[in-house]
């Protein structure tokens, strides 16, 4: 009963301190240091008005080129690289890889921006397991089953929920209930084990991750045609507690509560994941201090020549003959003209709807996919009050009842005595309106309004926290990990359709799968790759 949610916040990757001040915070006696943290977003709103310029400071001849550097980006270099193809470029707009995958350094150890972890993967992910068996994820077989690294295995306890005022392990609330609840509980994790093993008239798994692994084909007519809240009600699913659990699921996974998100996507998300390792639990994951930009910095590890950073594209041109990338640099206050033979759009809908210049994607193609903003404290506490009330501090730590998400302790990790102060990630949504009114939400709240509200969720579970902080980052998602809202399962089968068109320029990113994770970022990158050697009649079925 473990939850298995992943926060992948997809857009811009963090930069550098944008601004610090002293706040005072209610209640307490000393300010508390607050750092706004993150990209300039102005370079990435800036694409929303193509620049035209007079001329070019130098014109660049390249094979492949790759435009955007997370996790699809990375994925596509990677795999390019493992072909034994030399001849490509990443351009990067950040001064920093890893998109919602990169990290902060703070005085005490390193923090995730955003993404956090990645759960096991399911078996017949090939390509991954490769990935993961090269650098030492996956150090063995015994029996058939894969071993995990055991330093890289969240270390227990990985989950706590404080719940009725006590501290349990897990967070599907478990203490003190009836046993009608026990027995709808139970009843609807016996049913999504069941879904696990559904396969359809052609024996392929009904749930899978990747996605396209999946026949989620049959899935477009039913459950990618209502939320996940009515799918539910449909099935008489009263439990309270099953209820917060699921919406809490929603809102850590999808970035939105279940009266957002699809059926599908809720269903998926208990029912693709299908591991059987040798030395974990089914539902355990590999975390690192620094999150995700670990899997980062694996990925860009071979291809560290090969990328540009500070180049933001502003268009993407296909032609007959070639694709023209036109991409400005701050920093150097340059333009360069890129010409490609192919080329992989590796940034998010939004980005590649305002950049990208060709026949084979019309406009109107990028047009539905749903991205709630999100903001992370990153607070560094001199020390937790003491709680004896139960199980003691977890790598993941949540309350139940509330809409916040609880926060990670980013040092969970550390194999040796751990010293000095803690460093917590608090993650909040902003589901509570449609997301382009949240957006203008997030970025009209000043310093003093998001520091509220992240020393508040704080509260909640340890209400003497105050006292103890000593400063909050924050860093702002305008927009999140895409949100699989009914319909977005429909938009696969357009990109699918589009990607067997495709000439000269492919897309690969998380927002094409409808699911925000490390490997469907992966996936898209392993795909494009395969698409930039192949010619079109050996097109790579996605």
């Amino acid at each position: 009963m473990n939850r298995r949610g992943f926060v992948k916040l997809l857009g811009t990757a963090a930069v550098g301190t944008i601004l610090t001040r002293n706040l005072l915070a209610c209640g307490r006696k000393n300010p508390i240091q607050v750092t706004i943290v993150g990209a300039d977003f102005k370079r990435g709103h800036s694409v929303r008005q193509v620049q035209k310029p007079s001329y070019f400071n130098q014109t660049i001849q390249v094979k492949n080129i790759i435009v955007g550097g997370g996790i699809s980006g990375l994925s596509t270099a990677y795999h390019l690289h493992e072909m034994g193809e030399k001849d490509f470029l990443l351009l990067e707009m950040n001064s920093e890889i890893g998109g919602n995958s990169s990290a902060l350094k703070t005085p005490y150890s390193w923090a995730p921006r955003g993404a956090h972890y990645l759960s096991l993967p399911n078996e017949d992910n090939f390509p991954m397991i490769a990935f993961m068996q090269k650098h030492k994820l996956i150090t063995g077989v015994e029996d058939g089953k894969y071993v995990y690294n055991e330093r890289q295995l969240c270390h227990a306890p990985n989950e706590r929920l404080l719940y009725r005022g006590q501290f349990q392990e897990g967070l599907v609330p478990e203490y003190g209930l009836s046993e009608s609840s026990m027995t709808e509980i139970e009843q609807f994790f016996s049913w999504m084990r069941s879904l696990k093993i559904a396969i359809d008239s052609n024996d392929k798994q009904q749930f899978n991750v990747p996605v396209s692994s999946g026949a989620f084909e049959m899935h477009v007519e039913n459950l990618d045609k209502l939320t996940f809240s009515a799918f539910l009600a449909e099935n008489k699913i009263t439990n309270e507690e099953l209820l917060w659990f699921l919406d809490y699921c929603c809102r850590d996974d999808f970035g939105a509560g279940m009266d957002k998100v699809s059926a599908w996507a809720g269903v998926h998300y208990f029912a693709a994941r299908k591991a059987n390792p040798y030395n974990a639990d089914s539902t355990s994951v590999l975390t690192w201090t620094e999150g995700n930009f670990h899997l980062s910095k694996l990925l860009a590890e071979s291809v560290k020549d090969k990328i540009v950073k500070d180049e933001v594209v502003h268009e993407m041109i296909e032609t007959d003959e070639n694709v023209e990338v036109h991409s400005y640099n701050p920093i150097k206050k340059s333009w360069t003209k890129y010409i490609a033979e192919k080329a992989v759009a590796a940034c998010p809908s939004y980005v590649s709807k305002h950049i990208l210049k060709s026949e084979n994607w019309p406009s109107a193609f990028f047009d539905g996919f749903t991205h709630f903003p999100w903001f992370i404290g990153i607070v560094t506490v001199k020390k937790l009050p003491d709680t004896k009330n139960g199980v003691s501090l977890a790598w993941d730590n949540v309350k139940y009842g509330t809409k916040g998400l609880g926060y990670v302790s980013n040092r969970h990790q550390e194999l040796s005595k751990m010293e000095g102060p803690l460093v917590l990630s608090v993650y909040l949504t902003l589901d509570e309106m449609d997301a382009a009114e949240g957006r203008k939400h997030l970025f009209a709240m000043d310093e003093t309004e998001m520091l509220k509200r992240i020393v508040d969720e704080l509260k909640g579970i340890h209400p003497d926290i105050e006292e103890e902080i000593l400063s909050v980052d924050i860093q702002r998602w305008g927009h999140g990990m895409i949100t699989p809202v009914p319909g977005t399962l429909k938009k696969q089968l357009s990109y699918k359709e589009l990607t067997a068109k495709a000439n000269r320029v492919f897309l690969a990113h998380t927002d094409y799968a409808g699911y925000s994770i490390f490997e469907e970022g992966f996936d898209a990158g392993f795909k494009a790759a395969n698409n930039l050697k192949s010619v079109s009649h050996e097109r790579l079925k996605i």
